[in-house]
């Protein structure tokens, strides 16, 4: 059994409708070459519609999607600042500090100063997970 990208799916989808296949037809053929992996039903219709309305390009359409406010470098580094002045700082005192929300700066302290927490006193330190059940959390840099 061989595996497939979306791009190419649409590409095999593409083709059929080129050579007037219906969207039956060549969801039945993926179904038959690639089994569980291939595209449902909707997905191939939903291709079809859209060649038939004179789309030509298989790639994605680009989106602009909400831009990343919290994750900044300058909101990164602060963070960061803050944790080295004071190592015992709580989530909810940073994130006020700093203007963001208690779980962006909990994605940040996580992913990416990588940051987690340790022992029962929940102070932080690099690439080192043990769990803690406590409340109030403290940070500090190893």
């Amino acid at each position: 059994m061989a595996s497939c990208d979306r791009e190419s799916f649409r590409h095999i989808i593409f083709v059929g409708w080129k050579n007037n296949k219906s969207a039956k037809q060549v969801h039945k053929e993926l179904i038959i070459a690639y089994t569980d992996h291939a595209p449902s039903y909707s997905t191939v219709k939903r291709w079809f519609k859209s060649f038939n309305e004179g789309r030509e390009n298989q790639k994605d359409n680009f989106r602009s999607g909400r831009p990343k406010e919290a994750t900044t470098p300058q909101k990164i580094l602060r963070t960061k600042n803050s944790i080295k002045q004071n190592q015992k700082s709580t989530i909810r005192y940073l994130a006020d500090e700093i203007g963001i929300s208690a779980y962006s700066t909990h994605r940040i302290l996580h992913k990416e100063l990588n940051h987690s927490k340790i022992g029962t006193t929940c102070s932080f330190r690099r690439r080192q997970k043990k769990t803690c059940s406590m409340r109030k959390r403290t940070f500090r840099i190893a």
